[in-house]
């Protein structure tokens, strides 16, 4: 979605994906989501939006808020744990 105009630019489907209830979010040039019970995608923030990536966080327990970036660390809030993600 253009910031400026709201115009809809790319929409995607991802396959299999029926619990989605966070908002995916732009991290690092790349839109990042995380599904209830799928685990985390990584997808390329243009007209494409391709998978780049497709991780579990090894948590079993569901995923119903969206992922927060701050300072490059990411956060996601599972029903029982808040995970942070970073590069070494």
């Amino acid at each position: 979605i253009d910031r400026n105009t709201g115009e809809v630019l790319a929409q995607n489907r991802l396959d299999g994906v029926t619990q989605l209830y966070g908002s995916p979010i732009l991290a690092g040039g790349k839109i990042v989501l995380f599904t209830r019970d799928a685990g985390a995608y990584v997808l390329s923030a243009d007209e494409k939006m391709t998978v780049l990536a497709h991780n579990k966080l090894g948590d079993t327990s569901p995923i119903n808020a969206s992922p927060a970036a701050s300072e490059g660390d990411l956060f996601i809030r599972s029903q029982e744990y808040l995970v942070c993600v970073r590069k070494k």
